[in-house]
């Protein structure tokens, strides 16, 4: 958040911790890779069990466990970028009851909300996600009232189809 605050310059960075200072260097480089591939002023951490962290200076950091054997087949398999995969893995541990939109999506995995309504729709159609409920006695036509355009579609993880497809060893 400093960096942010008192740089008047674009910068990215990337932390590496390891026991020997070339695998920090490699998890240092890795972690800028991240970083720059988010495309933001902000910095990832990558550390000794594979897993990354960040932005960092976010208030919900996704740590992406490159351990994950499913969730990179998966990404291989579904044409989905390995990273986008396994942070939305992490978003899942972190808080699964949170609800989804192209949008939240495309800010947290920093790319166009056209590619994260893509990926959602990738997820919906194999049942890892499904669309939300309005809330009780709402309307779409109440909701349409009340913005302009289109309403924002929303969408809640499937614990039970998540879990199978990315997390247990079954």
């Amino acid at each position: 958040m400093q960096c942010k605050k008192n740089l008047n310059f674009p910068f990215r960075l990337g932390i590496g911790l390891s026991s020997t200072k070339e695998r920090s260097r490699y998890y240092a480089e890795h972690a800028l890779m991240e970083s720059n591939r988010y495309g933001r002023n902000d910095a990832f951490f990558m550390e000794e069990e594979g897993k990354l962290m960040g932005p960092i200076s976010r208030e919900l950091r996704l740590i992406h466990n490159y351990k994950n054997e499913k969730a990179l087949e998966f990404a291989k398999t579904y044409g989905i970028h390995e990273n986008n995969i396994l942070k939305l893995v992490s978003l899942y541990e972190l808080a699964p009851e949170n609800a989804l939109s192209a949008q939240s999506i495309a800010e947290l995995l920093g790319i166009t909300s056209r590619s994260a309504s893509r990926i959602l729709a990738k997820l919906l159609q194999l049942n890892l996600i499904r669309q939300g409920v309005l809330e009780e006695g709402e309307s779409l036509n109440e909701k349409k009232k009340m913005r302009h355009g289109r309403p924002a579609l929303h969408f809640h993880f499937v614990p039970e189809n998540f879990e199978r497809t990315f997390l247990s060893d079954k």
